[in-house]
């Protein structure tokens, strides 16, 4: 053995424990590889997990996020309904009655805006009489115990004018009653229909009873005359009787013609004629009753008119009857006609009692009469401006009236010019 120095040592290791090591290093080095690979499976299974966890995740933002578009949509399917029912107004209030919810159609019928009216009370669309009344409160009440209230009431405006409403309102639940909401509609025009109906019926009833009544106490004398064989005495009531039912036929055209213009069929029959020789035979049949007026005619007989004689009659008939109506006794009526750049114009004037600017924006409405202290005196159907308004505007002209109170009226009318007028 050669020598390498004198303090090298030489270490001898057993070939058993060399072998031992060997073996228990293997298996160590198994069993830790069974336990990354169990490792990893279990952490392949976790990320199967949260993979699953991830998709589900998503499907639930997907969900949500579908869910919350739907809403929107709804939302705004609801926004645009709401905006687009103007003739219905659709108001939310809290439990204190405090307006959360103003809608257009709210704005267009009470006229506030959403910015004036929400998180005030909602007793600024009530009269003070039903608040008074303590009708706001009821009307929650009755929502709240039987499930809406309905009602029919005049409300106001923004400017104090008052409107026929009908509306109903219904109570709001979360968990528990969080507010209310009211729908309501405008039914003014209607609730006038109505109105004038049962004026119409009113005024007709008296004004028919009138000379029915009459036609009956002449024919009863007559009757009794002619039994007795006093028949000269009966010319009088003869005469009286033709009058009450010239009368009564000329309600009863009225309310026809009033019919007709409703439906949209007062047909005309047009011809040529002097509107001078017609002032003149309505004039000379009207003074004939007239005993304490006198009717002045100031128009050229020559100018000559294209229009329905007999609607045009009946218009001046309408006019002169009116001025004489409502002219004091021994006061003067005069009619004019002159020709004009737009047509022809014929005036009629009385020294009545005259009308007042508020009134003349109603004077040719239906069943449109006198009020005030003056309302009986004169009687009528309030049917014949309204015709004649009509019949004019039937031949593309224009009616109107000049009035001041105290001091008479002039009512005028426009006929344009024909090509068949020479």
């Amino acid at each position: 053995m050669s020598g390498s120095g004198k303090n090298e040592k030489l270490f001898y290791v057993p070939a058993g424990i060399t072998d031992g090591n060997n073996r228990l290093g293997l298996q160590n080095e198994g069993q830790k590889n069974a336990d990354v690979a169990a490792r990893i499976e279990e952490l392949k299974k976790v990320n199967e997990e949260l993979k699953q966890a991830r998709r589900a995740a998503l499907n639930l933002i997907e969900d949500g996020l579908l869910a919350k578009e739907a809403l929107r949509e709804s939302e705004e399917r609801l926004r645009i309904t709401t905006e687009s029912a103007i003739d219905y107004a659709i108001i939310t209030m809290n439990t204190e009655r405090i307006i959360e919810g103003w809608s257009r159609g709210a704005e267009l019928i009470f006229q506030y805006t959403a910015r004036e009216v929400i998180g005030k009370p909602a007793d600024i669309i009530f009269t003070d009489k039903d608040i008074a009344a303590g009708a706001p409160q009821q009307e929650m009440e009755k929502a709240k115990n039987e499930g809406k209230a309905e009602d029919e009431r005049w409300h106001q405006r923004k400017d104090g004018t008052l409107f026929f409403v009908n509306g109903t309102m219904r109570p709001i639940y979360d968990a528990a009653l969080t507010g209310y909401v009211k729908v309501a509609r405008d039914m003014t025009q209607q609730k006038l229909i109505e109105q004038q109906k049962e004026d119409f019926i009113g005024i007709a009833s008296h004004e028919l009873k009138t000379p029915v009544t009459s036609i009956k106490a002449y024919t009863e004398l007559l009757q009794e005359m002619c039994s007795e064989g006093d028949y000269a005495s009966g010319a009088p009531l003869i005469k009286k009787l033709s009058a009450q039912v010239d009368r009564l036929i000329e309600l009863v055209h009225s309310l026809l013609d009033t019919t007709m213009l409703a439906e949209g069929g007062l047909a005309l029959q047009l011809e040529q004629f002097k509107i001078g020789e017609l002032i003149e035979e309505c004039v000379e049949n009207l003074q004939c009753g007239a005993t304490s007026s006198h009717i002045i005619i100031r128009c050229k007989n020559e100018t000559f008119i294209y229009a329905d004689r007999d609607r045009i009659r009946q218009v001046l008939t309408n006019l002169i009857s009116n001025a004489l109506k409502y002219s004091p006794n021994g006061g003067q009526v005069t009619v004019d006609c002159c020709e004009t750049a737009e047509g022809i114009k014929v005036g009629v004037h009385d020294e009545g009692i005259g009308i007042s600017k508020e009134m003349q924006a109603k004077v040719f409405g239906r069943f449109f009469r006198v009020n005030g202290a003056n309302a009986n005196t004169f009687p009528g159907m309030g049917l014949g401006l309204y015709i004649a308004f009509n019949i004019i505007q039937r031949h593309g002209g224009k009616i109107w009236i000049e009035s001041e109170p105290g001091k008479g009226s002039v009512f005028y009318f426009i006929l344009p010019y024909s090509k068949q007028t020479p």
